[in-house]
């Protein structure tokens, strides 16, 4: 008990300082990606990878997230390029990406330093340790086909300005050659914040059921652990999961049964002669 409470308390601790995320960028032609009415870009890893894998039809997306692929308009190509160790207050044109919704289709979200664990999920991964080829290696990824990725860390301050100054000037480069040439490209800029603010409600509500640690005195968390993404998994059920179970159960057996007693109405029915179809009146005069 005492063992799986530190390691509670110290991934909590490890992770309330640190957010992935994530910009969604179609680069060549739109309709790629559609947002949705979602109120909040929170998300998991998990649910992270499967966008990007559903993206290529290769899994199915995990609900409840503010972006989803197009059902017959995929793209060519996919590019994941992950900076981590940076403040993105030390990359502003960055941050403004993270944040605008003209420049981009969506936002994701993790809490924690999950870059790792997403780009397990992206299989192809490039790791590039010198600025000067990151645009290279990223324009290099557009061009094959399918889900692939480039990773790079940044180093101190001032590096992270050059990579903000190459970045933002890579993608509006390659925004302008991929509509000029038609190229569907989708890029997916995720940054590992190392300092995140504290959020909005939703944030903090979802840091409060995470860190409810009284495994004794809590019986909705009776039950959790944490999967390989270092995310806290339980049993509980919110209202909306609750109420959503209940209004298609039951809507679906309503029409089950609608459906079967109209069947039953109709294998039931009397059958009589059609006095129309083999009666007097059906019978039409020749003339001679």
């Amino acid at each position: 008990m005492t063992r799986s409470l530190l390691l509670t308390a110290a991934l909590a601790l490890a992770s309330v300082d640190a957010a992935t995320k994530v910009a969604v960028i179609e680069l060549g032609p739109s309709g790629m990606v559609h947002r949705t009415n979602a109120a909040y870009p929170e998300t998991s890893a998990a649910g992270v990878t499967s966008f990007f894998q559903a993206l290529h039809g290769r899994k199915l997306q995990k609900s409840g997230m503010t972006v989803v692929p197009d059902l017959f308009n995929k793209p060519e190509s996919s590019v994941v390029v992950s900076i981590s160790g940076a403040d993105l207050e030390n990359m502003p044109q960055l941050n403004a990406m993270m944040t605008n919704d003209e420049e981009t289709v969506g936002h994701l979200k993790c809490h924690g330093k999950k870059s790792k664990s997403i780009l397990k999920g992206v299989g192809k991964v490039n790791s590039v340790e010198d600025i000067s080829s990151l645009k290279e290696s990223v324009e290099s990824k557009a061009k094959e086909s399918g889900l692939s990725g480039v990773s790079f860390e940044v180093a101190d301050k001032e590096q992270a300005s050059e990579v903000d100054a190459q970045v933002s000037g890579m993608i509006k480069d390659m925004k302008k050659s991929c509509k000029e040439n038609g190229n569907k490209v989708v890029l997916h800029l995720m940054v590992e914040d190392v300092t995140e603010d504290e959020g909005n409600e939703y944030t903090r509500h979802r840091r409060l059921q995470e860190d409810d640690g009284d495994e004794e005195n809590n019986g909705y968390y009776g039950y959790k652990y944490y999967n390989a993404y270092g995310e806290l998994i339980t049993t509980y059920r919110t209202m909306f999961q609750i109420q959503y179970f209940n209004v298609v159960l039951w809507t679906s057996l309503g029409l089950f049964f609608t459906v079967i007693y109209s069947f039953t109405l109709m294998v039931g029915m009397p059958l009589m002669p059609d006095t129309l179809l083999f009666g007097e009146s059906a019978k039409v005069p020749l003339d001679d």
